[in-house]
């Protein structure tokens, strides 16, 4: 689960980045060098969002029908890690979790 901390910056080394007027994909390259794209809207506009990550950090986007169960077992990862790491009971779809 990512925490907002502020001004375009969540922890652990992710980014909301909220387009302006005449940005576009090579914008996000440009002003955040090599992180991996977590989501994107599917149309670039201005006020829309795109959620980066430091390409060294290993991230799982919740899909639908996943369950802490599931998702621990296709990580190879304890679910009690997974659920304390990530400060969570249950899933939500588009849910960002580290392990």
């Amino acid at each position: 689960m990512i925490n907002f901390l502020g001004k375009n910056k969540f922890e652990n080394s992710q980014i909301l980045h909220r387009f302006k007027d005449g940005e576009n994909l090579e914008t996000l390259t440009k002003l955040y060098g090599p992180h991996k794209l977590l989501f994107t809207p599917q149309k670039i506009y201005p006020g829309a969002c795109a959620i980066l990550t430091n390409l060294n950090q290993n991230i799982y986007v919740v899909h639908p029908a996943d369950t802490i169960e599931s998702v621990s077992n296709k990580l190879k990862v304890d679910k009690q890690i997974l659920t304390h790491k990530n400060k969570i009971k249950k899933l939500f779809v588009g849910q960002i979790l580290s392990y």
